[in-house]
C-alpha cells in the first residue's frame, strides 16, 4: 500500500511539475522564439531551456543530468518524430484542435456553444 500511495504521489507531482514547466515557457515564449534562438547552435538549446525554465520549476534537476537526458539519442530521436508528426500535420502552436483526425483551424476560437455545435452535427 506504502509503494502504490508513493508511486500515485510522485505521479501527481511529475504532472503538477509538466503543468508548471508548461505554464512556464507559455508565459515567457519570448526565451525561445526564432528571433532569439536565430544565433543559438542546436547543439546548445537544451542549456538555453534549462536556463530560461527547468532550473526555475525544479531546482533539484541538475544541469548535467539535463542536458545529459536531453542530448541522448532515444529522447532526441522521440522527440523529432513527435515535432515531425506535428509539422506535418501543420501544427505549428497552440492551441490546436483536431476532431476525427482533421485539425479545425479556428478551434481556439471556439466557446463550448461551438463545439458542442460541432459535435451534434458530427453525430447525426
Amino acid at each position: 500500500m506504502f509503494i502504490a500511495s508513493t508511486e500515485q504521489e510522485l505521479s501527481q507531482e511529475a504532472e503538477e511539475l509538466k503543468f508548471q514547466f508548461a505554464t512556464a515557457v507559455y508565459d515567457d515564449q519570448d526565451k525561445i522564439s526564432n528571433t532569439n534562438l536565430a544565433n543559438v547552435a542546436t547543439k546548445d538549446i537544451p542549456q538555453v531551456i534549462f536556463d530560461a525554465y527547468v532550473s526555475k520549476v525544479n531546482p533539484k534537476i541538475k544541469q548535467q543530468d539535463y542536458i545529459n537526458a536531453m542530448t541522448t539519442r532515444p529522447l532526441w530521436d522521440e522527440a523529432r518524430e513527435t515535432f515531425k508528426l506535428a509539422t506535418f500535420r501543420s501544427v505549428f502552436g497552440t492551441p490546436t484542435f483536431f476532431v476525427n483526425g482533421v485539425q479545425i483551424y479556428n478551434g481556439g476560437s471556439f466557446g463550448l456553444q461551438d463545439w458542442i455545435q460541432l459535435f451534434n452535427q458530427l453525430l447525426k
